[in-house]
């Protein structure tokens, strides 16, 4: 793929790290984005750096409690600059849609209009409107 070449070519850039493991997890290769964003630790520090791993690791983790603690986190990181919102509003789509298969529709509802103010990346806003379309059902 173009974002593992990128990779590949440039070991240090962050965007290209953070694309590249979007696009894993995308594809729904979730084993090896765990591995990258594994590798992704040490190179995650910093404000973006740590909101991304933790968002990525919540995306890959499979226990829903876990998953939700690293939405939270990533959440918490006192992140400014670009990429910022996005990843934002990734995490608290996802957040709410662990709520929602938890049948705690009143949080979700909250975590679905932060996503929906920050939401940037279609299959966000796409993910919004589909986990609202199922509370109103």
């Amino acid at each position: 793929s173009i974002a593992r070449d990128l990779v590949t070519k440039y070991p240090q850039n962050q965007i290209f790290k953070m694309r590249y493991i979007e696009s894993l997890l995308v594809s729904g290769n979730k084993e090896k984005a765990l591995d990258e964003t594994r590798k992704y630790e040490k190179f995650g520090k910093g404000s973006l750096g740590q909101l991304s791993y933790y968002l990525f690791l919540g995306q890959v983790e499979r226990n829903p409690d876990l998953a939700k603690a690293y939405f939270a986190k990533a959440l918490q990181v006192k992140a400014k600059g670009r990429f910022v919102e996005d990843y934002r509003s990734m995490a608290y789509v996802l957040l709410a849609d662990c709520f929602i298969n938890e049948g705690d529709t009143n949080i979700a509802t909250g975590f679905l209009k932060e996503a929906e103010d920050l939401a940037e990346y279609t299959w966000v806003k796409r993910k919004v409107k589909e986990l609202k379309d199922k509370l109103n059902d």
